[in-house]
């Protein structure tokens, strides 16, 4: 009567049923089947879009001239092949793209760009050898980043703080040196064992870079260290300190920096005091040489702007952080040589991006510890600030007649 066999007959099952697979990847959904073919149009798409670009958005939205980067492509292209992230391929990244991905999130884009845009693989972009941290340690190894050594290297390094000597009196400079402070976020436990050496005195977790520059803006020494280090103490574990030590520099040249480094016959810093307080002829002394000192603050200001990865907490491993600030001082350089100014805006009543879209604080210049600094400078001795190259300079300066400007003085009076 009844189709189905009853409970007392064999069942038309022999053995119990099994899934062929686990219950819980069953029941997990699909991801979306990525068509090869349709992420490959949507690349070379994306490939057009780029090259037709109007120049000035170009550079806005890569941060770099259109020339700039196609010269800094060929460069990188041979290293990513030697990576084995050529590009090509049907699932492959064009070099092109690639570089592309790389310098608008340095610029401050997201990852997020790129994955919708172009169709790629959420966690291509930050793997290992995916499309970021190849791309920038190809621009890390093609692009140079030194403190030269030769006679006429050093000769040009003077001469770009010509300009910025109206005394004559400060020639031989060939750096100024200053630190800057690179927020992050707070590193993890699995990353450092010394987690609280990255909370730096502004309040914030960072990484500091010690850096020089020249006349020019452009970085010839940059050196990253965790965020607690102040100035004076990444000073000391520098390789240029050791070189000053042992006078393998030529005594025509030397370094300046502020008061958080220690004045030496080749490494010139500001008398001790504020203006009012000091003699004329200090005084004097330190206005000229923060005329070439601002040299140092604009090269930072110059980078920040430039680099929105700058503008927020790095949020990348801290492995990379050094890897991250090195490559966008070595950029900069890059554009300092070619002549970039400064970042098109979209229309000319238009504020710039780093005014309107991030702190106002973004550019945040290392410190050090006032009672550290007054041991330092009391444990340097009369000997160093009296026959130094800071008292002849000062002397001379003197002897001609120059002084602090008067509306320099109502201006420090003011403060």
């Amino acid at each position: 009567m009844f189709p189905f066999p009853s409970p007392n007959k064999t069942m038309m099952f022999s053995k119990p049923f099994t899934f062929s697979k686990p219950l819980k990847s069953c029941l997990r959904p699909k991801e979306p089947i990525r068509n090869k073919w349709k992420s490959e149009r949507q690349r070379a798409r994306g490939i057009r879009d780029l090259r037709n670009l109007s120049d000035k958005l170009f550079e806005r939205k890569y941060r770099l001239p259109r020339p700039v980067f196609y010269e800094l492509l060929g460069k990188i292209t041979p290293v990513l092949k030697k990576l084995g992230a050529g590009g090509g391929g049907k699932r492959g990244v064009p070099p092109e793209l690639r570089l592309a991905l790389t310098l608008r999130w340095l610029a401050g884009g997201s990852y997020l760009e790129g994955i919708t845009e172009y169709d790629f693989d959420p966690s291509l972009f930050y793997k290992e050898s995916g499309i970021l941290w190849p791309c920038v340690y190809a621009i890390n190894e093609v692009l140079g980043l030194y403190f030269p050594d030769s006679e006429r290297e050093l000769e040009e390094l003077a001469d770009t703080y010509r300009q910025w000597d109206p005394t004559g009196q400060f020639h031989g400079t060939v750096l100024a040196m200053d630190g800057l402070v690179v927020r992050t976020r707070k590193p993890h436990e699995n990353e450092t064992d010394t987690i609280k050496s990255y909370s730096n005195r502004k309040d914030c977790w960072a990484v500091v870079c010690l850096a020089g520059c020249d006349g020019n803006l452009k970085f010839h020494y940059w050196a990253t260290l965790p965020g607690s280090a102040n100035d004076s103490f990444s000073w000391d574990v520098s390789p240029l300190k050791p070189m000053l030590d042992r006078k393998e520099l030529n005594a025509r040249f030397h370094i300046i920096g502020d008061e958080a480094f220690t004045n030496g016959e080749q490494l010139c810093t500001p008398w001790s005091g504020r203006a009012g307080v000091l003699s004329d002829d200090k005084d004097a002394y330190n206005y000229y040489l923060s005329y070439q000192r601002q040299c140092i603050e604009r090269a930072f200001a110059r980078l920040v702007g430039r680099w929105g990865i700058l503008w927020r907490p790095l949020q990348c491993s801290l492995e990379k952080w050094e890897a991250v600030t090195l490559v966008v001082a070595k950029l900069h350089n890059l554009c300092i040589d070619h002549g970039c100014g400064d970042i098109p805006p979209f229309s000319d009543g238009q504020i710039n991006d780093f005014k309107a879209g991030s702190d106002s604080d973004a550019v945040i210049l290392n410190e050090n510890d006032k009672e550290e600094l007054e041991k330092k400078n009391r444990h340097a001795g009369k000997a160093a600030a009296g026959g130094s190259r800071r008292f002849r300079i000062t002397q001379a300066l003197d002897s001609l007649g120059y002084y602090r400007p008067v509306f320099s003085k109502y201006s420090k009076t003011a403060d």
